[in-house]
């Protein structure tokens, strides 16, 4: 038997056919493949590419304003790979923190395992951290799906935290560690670590975050059903915008020179003037002042005691080693989460202050104060 090919006067018989064949597929694989493939798949794009046009267009602007105001916003800064913080005088490199917070790795791994350790090359906090455009079948593809928002977060003194979107902020922006340990029973020995976080706003906010003698409630300045309909932390820090400088993916509400952005704060359910009032300029607040007043009063006991350092600017540095009674501990821990929210108690004022309160009277007149030599 013989094969025909393009010259009529040539054959070629099956053996040396075969012979051909091999020879090809030992040099390379793309010969099998294209000898050998059958391919009976047919993609059909039914909307004619619209779909990705809604983001990929020629007009973008829906992805390069966002991404300019990320780029204004502390969440870009390499910082939070490579720099070194300082805790009362001593340095801790930012790594050392997790990778579950500080880098866009270490955040999809341990929302995927709740395990960072085999993330590697890790970098910084970026758009697909948060956001997941391309999860989904084909033509449901949204720039607005993101990670880590729909289950609720279980905070350091086994609160539950649980306000609609902004759950995935409360991921990271929480306190690290409660005040109390096992190994506490007699007492708290200070570490240069010890205390909540740099970041703990979500326990303010959730009204959760402080310690205290009394098994009592106190009340938030916060209606759980009007805040989870607001997205808690995203009411504020995203809600609408002003260019690069406030607000959506900038999450900034102060300028650099202090002038702060209040238009998120006046809308329906919070302060629309039905009460509560209409916020002009926030800092300048009654309430605020008063909780200044008591923060103040603590950080000077603390100082009298030699606990807090008088050389501290900040008012948060202590010494290190030194022991304190529990109650003394739960005390300071309540002022550190004070400071360390960063809010001046805006983020749940009418908690803070009774928290704060109650924490001074016990460290100055109550009868079970004592200061543990």
């Amino acid at each position: 038997m013989t094969i025909v090919l393009s010259q009529p006067t040539r054959t070629i018989s099956l053996p040396l056919l075969a012979l051909l064949m091999s020879i090809c597929l030992s040099f390379s694989l793309g010969c099998d493949k294209l000898v050998t493939e059958v391919n009976n798949e047919t993609v059909w794009d039914s909307t004619l590419a619209n779909d990705c046009l809604r983001c990929h267009s020629d007009n973008n602007n829906r992805i390069l304003l966002p991404k300019a105001q990320w780029e204004n916003s502390k969440h870009a800064s390499p910082d939070l790979l490579f720099s070194l913080t300082y805790l009362n005088d001593s340095a801790f490199d930012v790594a050392e923190c997790g990778a579950r917070c500080h880098t866009n790795e270490g955040y999809i791994d341990w929302l995927k395992s709740g395990d960072t350790t085999g993330t590697s090359m890790p970098t910084v906090i970026g758009c697909f951290t948060c956001h997941m455009p391309h999860t989904g079948n084909y033509g449901s593809w949204s720039i607005d799906t993101l990670r880590g928002d729909t289950d609720e977060i279980m905070l350091a003194d086994s609160s539950i935290y649980d306000i609609g979107k902004s759950n995935m902020c409360a991921h990271c922006h929480q306190a690290r560690r409660p005040v109390l340990s096992p190994q506490d029973s007699l007492g708290v020995i200070l570490t240069a670590d010890w205390g909540p976080h740099f970041s703990c706003q979500a326990d303010v906010l959730n009204g959760t975050g402080g310690y205290r003698r009394m098994d009592t409630t106190i009340a938030s300045s916060h209606s759980a059903l009007t805040f989870a309909n607001h997205n808690g932390c995203l009411a504020c820090h995203y809600g609408t915008g002003q260019g690069y400088l406030f607000g959506e993916h900038t999450f900034r509400l102060e300028d650099d020179m202090g002038t702060p952005y209040v238009a998120n704060c006046n809308v329906e359910g919070c302060h629309d003037g039905n009460p509560p009032a209409v916020v002009e300029f926030y800092p300048d607040n009654s309430i605020i002042d008063s909780i200044e007043t008591v923060a103040v009063q603590l950080r000077r006991h603390f100082q009298s005691e030699s606990v807090l350092l008088r050389s501290d600017p900040d008012g948060i540095k202590f010494n290190v080693g030194i022991e304190l009674s529990h109650l003394e501990a739960k005390a300071l821990y309540n002022y550190l989460l004070y400071k360390l929210d960063g809010s001046k108690g805006i983020h749940n004022p009418t908690y803070m202050l009774a928290l704060l309160t109650e924490s001074l009277f016990d460290v100055t007149t109550s009868e079970t104060y004592q200061k543990q030599q």
